[in-house]
């Protein structure tokens, strides 16, 4: 893929979405927008493998069917959101090569599905 520039705000404007897969896209840069928390029906977000920046939206807690989030390979910074752990669905969650820091949260517990939780490769980011 060639994808380039942010990923656009009516895309999180689309809540009938299920699945966002852009990933392997290194042209791809910008902020994941805290309108995500609007797109109740996603299941997949795997933009992996990009230039997406900034910190993770506390929002992304909100979006309900999330079963897989991937956001692995990318220079997302700052703390985990402890809200993710409010999704009853978050079976996999790829954290794992960014600059996150901070304590993991203990909220994550409390995704009774989580099966799969990648965090390796973010140096300052430290166990409960």
């Amino acid at each position: 893929n060639a994808l380039e520039g942010t990923l656009p705000d009516e895309l999180y404007a689309a809540t009938r979405l299920r699945n966002i897969w852009a990933y392997d896209n290194t042209a791809l840069s910008g902020t994941i927008s805290e309108a995500i928390g609007g797109m109740k029906a996603l299941v997949h977000f795997s933009v992996y493998n990009t230039r997406l920046s900034g910190t993770l939206p506390t929002e992304l807690g909100l979006a309900t069917a999330l079963f897989r989030l991937n956001v692995r390979r990318n220079a997302h910074v700052g703390r985990v959101p402890s809200e993710l752990g409010a999704l009853p669905k978050l079976n996999e969650l790829h954290l794992n090569n960014n600059a996150l820091s901070g304590t993991l949260p203990s909220h994550l517990g409390n995704a009774l599905e989580l099966e799969q939780l990648y965090v390796n490769n973010n140096a300052q980011l430290s166990g409960a």
